[in-house]
């Protein structure tokens, strides 16, 4: 727990206990209602401490994740259950996980489920919630988002048999090597051409994902791998411009641009399998880092990125066909799930 977090649980805590020490004597017939459900803040030591791998529920917009629970009469400022109820309680640590792709547009619906009941939550119980429940009996968290709702027991700590396994097994992407870099070359009439491309995609790799925004969630049994920053930049120059077109008006200018096509130069390798990027909108001499995204099995767990430049330039500008006499390395990144 940072410091930050630290102070805050301590000033929650002396706030519940004088709220406590006011409500000890109060009348206790005066009690929560039997469907009680609210957010719950702060273990001050009666939780008992929940797998927090299993007490976790991840979506498109969200994250909760809780750390300890408990099962008691009464809530930590001292109001009780109603008569033949009891409060089942998770809390979660101070510090929030940031929802991977939030927006203001998509927000995840949360409610409480007991005995078949819906009690509706306000918003996503991040910092922790409680329900009340006849004695013995189970409430469940349930969170909708995108369409897929997914459960949690409050008094377990685990997961339903509704949860989107993809969310919950190692998601992100380590390239080794990260970049690439190439040439290629040839002759044009009495100038030299010379093509080179160069690919960087990032330290932070890529993940898989079964939801993407714009996207949506990828079909049964397959998820996106996707790479969100692979910058590809191309340029072609030549040593005698004048050489390429008579009637070159910018002849003077030694460099052409060349954007490398970022569909026919990429394929993702894996076991039994090879999978091509999905088309995505053209790179611009202006625009060269765009995600890279393919669709792959969900049992995926290794393979390799080969890059593949193609030679072929879109040159207007030309009279004749352009043969390359050295073409671009063929290279291939290998990658592993890593978390």
């Amino acid at each position: 727990m940072t410091r930050t977090s630290r102070i805050l649980a301590t000033v929650m805590t002396g706030l519940l206990m004088l709220g406590a020490t006011g409500c000890r004597n109060s009348d206790q017939d005066d009690r929560l209602p039997a469907d009680y459900v609210g957010a719950a803040y702060g273990d001050l030591g009666g939780g008992k401490p929940v797998d927090a791998d299993a007490a976790r529920l991840v979506g498109p917009h969200f994250e909760v994740r809780y750390t300890s629970g408990e099962v008691s009469d009464h809530t930590n400022d001292y109001r009780y259950a109603a008569k033949g109820y009891e409060l089942v309680t998770l809390y979660a640590e101070l510090d929030l996980i940031p929802p991977r792709f939030a927006t203001a547009d998509s927000v995840p619906k949360a409610v409480i489920v007991v005995d078949g009941v819906r009690r509706e939550l306000p918003q996503v119980p991040y910092l922790g919630v409680s329900a009340s429940v006849p004695l013995g009996h189970d409430a469940y968290l349930q969170i909708t988002d995108e369409a897929r709702t997914q459960s949690l027991n409050l008094r377990t700590g685990e997961r339903g048999t509704d949860a989107i396994e993809a969310y919950y097994r190692p998601q992100r992407v380590s390239f080794t090597p990260s970049s690439y870099q190439g040439s290629a070359a040839s002759r044009y009439r009495a100038a030299r051409l010379v093509a080179t491309v160069t690919v960087s995609l990032g330290d932070n790799g890529g993940t898989l994902e079964p939801w993407l925004p714009d996207i949506g969630w990828a079909a049964k049994g397959h998820l996106w791998l996707y790479i969100p920053k692979a910058d590809v930049q191309g340029r072609v120059y030549t040593d005698n411009a004048r050489e390429i077109d008579d009637r070159l008006l910018l002849a003077t200018l030694l460099t052409f641009q060349y954007v490398p096509d970022r569909v026919a130069m990429f394929a993702l390798t894996y076991a039994g399998g090879r999978s091509a990027p999905l088309p995505r909108p053209a790179a611009s001499a202006l625009i060269t880092s765009q995600p890279l995204l393919f669709e792959v099995p969900e049992s995926i767990s290794s393979g390799t990125l080969v890059v593949d430049p193609v030679e072929h330039l879109k040159a207007d500008y030309a009279t004749a066909p352009i043969t390359w006499t050295r073409r671009f390395p063929t290279t291939a990144l290998a990658w592993t799930l890593t978390s």
